[in-house]
């Protein structure tokens, strides 16, 4: 065993090593400092903020004097709100590189770094060459979640859109700053965040409304189909669907009826993850509180099971207490790490949020399509969401609600 686990840390060392990026002359990120002329095709959907947009650049070619040479490499490029670019635009960008530096106690570099961009740009010279040089699938895609976006905003006032945008598109640029610390120090910034836990969660509570109803088989079959759907929609982002595959081991190991056995499927899950990027295992928060969020309830909800055997579960309160502490037994610790406190009333609030969350999703997909007949099919999610909205902000008005470094 010691022979193995010494094999896999070299193993891992190599791996991360393979990844670190070298700086040749065909890498953009060699010509950080200067200044050059270079194109490249935006690769993800814009970051829209509120002062300034940034695009994912990636790169082909640079021009520097005379010379044009072949490069490749991610340019991270921000630019005024107008005029706007799309997924797909392939643009030629007059600007000096910099390099990614740490800021305000924010590793910035090495947050890059897990995106693979070493070069940033910052308000270029830009000039569109042409569109649609992206992948066709992945456009289609993104100009579906640009259409659910757009009805959101039209039939929503804040902040009722932003939060609704967060749930069911991954979007959290529009949350207020206030609002966003409400959540976090109320514990359910999880809400908000596509994270193994939030997603395990949804996925166990739609498990239980739904075996009874259509049988375990069928239920597995619709939940594992609503949760591609969603990625879908969203545009499989890397974080979603590491989420999404953590979270979904859940509802496999349900179906099977061997959740306690479920903890090694869970590591080779991860380890296949940390293989594919190296970076995740240190510098993605996000990642370490899913996998963390899943084994806990993977190995703590069954023993929470066996102590309250004997307690009712009316509507379901039981079920969604010992999902809720399980999920938060094991990943308190990061949280307290890395953001220097932790909630003391998490348990509480998630007990009330969370039994409406899969139904307000999956309710205000249906109800933004029938937003095309009448307005009044989006009321539902406006009332489920201003109650969500009310909750949190009267307990994050509570004294002593939160444990401070």
């Amino acid at each position: 065993m010691t022979l193995i686990l010494l094999f896999a840390l070299l193993f891992g060392v190599w791996r991360y090593q393979v990844l670190v990026p070298k700086t040749m002359p065909q890498d953009i990120w060699f010509y950080n400092g200067q200044e050059v002329t270079l194109q490249g095709i935006v690769s993800k959907e814009p970051d829209i903020r509120i002062n300034n947009v940034k695009y994912s650049v990636k790169t082909s070619q640079l021009k520097q004097g005379s010379s044009v040479k072949e490069i490749s490499g991610n340019v991270l490029v921000t630019t005024q709100l107008y005029p706007r670019y799309d997924y797909g635009d392939r643009l030629e960008i007059k600007c000096k590189l910099q390099q990614p530096e740490p800021f305000e106690g924010f590793s910035y570099d090495r947050y890059s770094a897990r995106h693979n961009i070493y070069s940033l740009c910052f308000y270029p010279v830009v000039n569109l060459i042409e569109n649609n040089q992206g992948n066709k699938t992945l456009a289609f895609i993104l100009l579906i979640k640009q259409k659910l976006q757009l009805l959101i905003n039209r039939n929503l006032p804040e902040p009722q859109a932003s939060i609704l945008s967060a749930l069911i598109l991954g979007s959290r640029k529009g949350i207020p700053d206030y609002l966003f610390d409400k959540f976090a120090i109320t514990g359910t910034a999880h809400l908000i965040a596509i994270s193994g836990m939030h997603i395990a969660i949804i996925i166990s509570l739609l498990a239980s409304a739904f075996y009874e109803q259509i049988g375990r088989k069928r239920a597995f079959w619709l939940i594992t189909g609503l949760l591609i759907i969603y990625n879908i929609v969203i545009g499989f982002p890397a974080s979603a669907v590491r989420a999404s595959i953590m979270g979904w081991l859940i509802l496999l190991a349900q179906y099977v009826g061997r959740l306690n056995r479920s903890a090694h499927a869970l590591l080779l899950v991860a380890s296949a993850m940390i293989w594919l990027n190296p970076k995740i295992i240190l510098d993605d928060v996000g990642f370490q509180l899913s996998f963390l969020a899943v084994l806990g309830i993977i190995k703590v909800s069954p023993w929470l099971e066996r102590r309250w055997v004997n307690l009712p579960d009316k509507f379901g309160v039981k079920t969604l207490t010992i999902l809720n502490l399980s999920a938060q037994a094991f990943s308190w610790p990061i949280l307290f790490w890395n953001f220097g406190r932790v909630s003391l009333i998490g348990p509480v609030v998630n007990l009330l949020v969370l039994p409406v969350l899969p139904f307000l999703m999956i309710f205000s997909f249906v109800s933004l399509v029938l937003t095309w007949i009448h307005q009044i099919f989006i009321w539902p999610s406006y009332f489920l969401l201003t109650y969500l909205i009310k909750v949190i902000e009267i307990f994050a008005s509570l004294p002593f609600i939160t444990l401070s470094l």
